[in-house]
């Protein structure tokens, strides 16, 4: 028989960052703020003076079901900035998307998973 302990657990609740409008960020970065996904720019190489990299990160697309659409870029970047959101990011650089093939582990028909780090700008 396996038995599950869940002490502790029932104290714990979660709160999307993009409901509390601005609420900030705990952990390693206190005085950053939680920002809207839709205002944080892909910089180019060009554009990269000036900045404070926060931390690496990622979003995935993932197509699960045949009929649902295929897997895009354009998901994949839009959870790569929520994903740089929770970090009050406002740009991100070294960003790069890969479609990548299924597998016969893959629990997805069509995958693209794109990554970069979340940075401040300083200037």
């Amino acid at each position: 028989m396996f038995t599950l302990l869940t002490s502790g657990c029932a104290e714990l609740t979660w709160q999307s960052p993009f409901d509390v409008g601005g609420a900030a960020v705990t952990g390693q970065h206190p005085q950053a703020r939680v920002s809207n996904p839709d205002d944080i720019e892909l910089l180019q190489p060009s554009q990269r003076s000036g900045i404070k990299v926060l931390s690496v990160v990622t979003g995935d697309s993932c197509q699960t079901r045949m009929d649902q659409p295929a897997a895009s870029n354009q998901q994949a970047l839009q959870f790569l900035r929520e994903d740089a959101a929770r970090f009050g990011a406002q740009a991100i650089i070294d960003h790069q998307c890969y479609q990548l093939p299924k597998t016969a582990d893959s629990q997805c028909y069509t995958q693209v998973s794109c990554f970069g780090k979340a940075v401040l700008l300083t200037d």
